[in-house]
């Protein structure tokens, strides 16, 4: 898997207000997306009249690809002509299996952590895998572990009993 992400500078109008330089800046970021599906941001100067810098990123699966893609979204910029690009800047990275680990017959890929050390998790001290991950024991099954097996009608008296507020109040109280 490719990644290309872009940051391109424009100079937008200096007589104008901020509200035209948003409307420059939503108006090439409605046609990018909706021509090159990319997903694209305004970043750094929001609030400065003169300056607009957009952020830009394309996911696909060969790297000429994403490249080709990113090049004609610079074009597209360009030709619209509603601002002058002042700089523009591109950055292709390579997510590969090496990243998520191996992959299982399933096809889940898995990270292991060498045998000796720890996650960042466990260095945290929030406990290791299986216990950060195990399903909470149900009520049902502490009432079995201890011991006491409650019929559905015993159940249900405790449960409508614990509903009477007072009741339960006149309880804690004495």
């Amino acid at each position: 898997m490719f990644v290309c992400v872009a940051r391109v500078s424009l100079e937008t109008p200096s007589n104008g207000s901020l509200k035209a330089k948003r409307q420059i800046v939503r108006r090439i970021t409605e046609r990018a997306k909706a021509r090159f599906n990319v997903s694209v941001v305004e970043i750094d100067e929001s609030e400065h009249q003169n300056r607009a810098t957009l952020a830009m990123a394309v996911v696909g699966n060969e790297r000429a690809h994403v490249n080709e893609q990113m090049d004609k979204i610079f074009q597209l910029i360009e030709d619209m002509y509603v601002a002058p690009v002042i700089s523009r800047e591109m950055e292709i990275i390579t997510l590969g299996d090496t990243l998520f680990g191996d992959v299982d017959r399933e096809g889940v890929q898995s990270l292991t952590i060498p045998k000796g050390e720890r996650s960042l998790a466990e260095a945290e001290g929030m406990g290791s895998w299986e216990q950060r991950n195990a399903p909470p024991p149900s009520p049902v099954a502490e009432k079995q572990t201890k011991g006491a097996k409650l019929s559905l009608e015993d159940a249900r008296a405790k449960a409508s009993s614990l509903r009477k507020r007072r009741e339960w109040e006149k309880e804690k109280g004495s």
